[in-house]
């Protein structure tokens, strides 16, 4: 009876502390929140325990559609991350490790259609955006350019002939007020 009590804590001992050594448990950390198509991610997960000695996929799979796409047949777990440009449709998903005893779940993250595409030096798209950002830019610095110019133009008129703005000390170079002269009046929205 007593080498029964024996045996049984000697292979509890071994279960509690070879078992952990044997078997791996992954962990995938990231996504979280939402990301976007065409964005280059890096997947982060732990590995606690041994590592599996077989070959690792890392998939990607829609909740709704159920739809897998393989992101690495043969990943690397002892780099502990993964970089990779997101290429599946708008939805929500999760990511797996897979070593082909164990499949380990991310939690679920949101997958975007960007607002904008990722810039390229030969993007069109973001050719463009600039091109119209430039535009936007050299509008307002018309503007800017042209009421400097009407009002040096109206300071020169006035310095020259006269006309319905004057100085309120009658020094052309000090702030100009209208004149309340009645028949000058008008002709200064003319």
């Amino acid at each position: 009876m007593i080498y029964l009590v024996k045996i049984s804590l000697v292979i509890f001992t071994l279960l509690v502390v070879c078992v952990p050594l044997v078997f791996s448990d992954i962990t995938i950390n990231t996504p979280t929140g939402s990301i976007f198509t065409g964005s280059l991610i890096t997947i982060n997960w732990n590995i606690y325990g041994q590592p599996p000695t077989q070959p690792v996929s890392l998939t990607i799979q829609n909740r709704h559609t159920n739809q897998i796409t393989v992101i690495d047949d043969n990943l690397n777990l002892q780099a502990l991350n993964k970089t990779w440009n997101v290429s599946v449709p708008e939805g929500i998903y999760f990511l797996s490790i897979n070593d082909g005893k164990n499949k380990k779940n991310s939690s679920d993250f949101t997958v975007l259609t960007a607002a904008v595409d990722p810039p390229l030096a030969t993007d069109v798209k973001t050719s463009t955006l600039i091109v119209v950002i430039a535009v936007g830019s050299g509008v307002v610095l018309t503007l800017i350019l042209v009421g400097i110019w009407y009002f040096k133009w109206r300071r020169k008129k006035a310095k020259d002939n006269g006309s319905d703005i004057v100085p309120s000390t009658g020094n052309i170079d000090e702030e100009y007020v209208l004149s309340i002269d009645e028949k000058k009046f008008g002709s200064v929205f003319t």
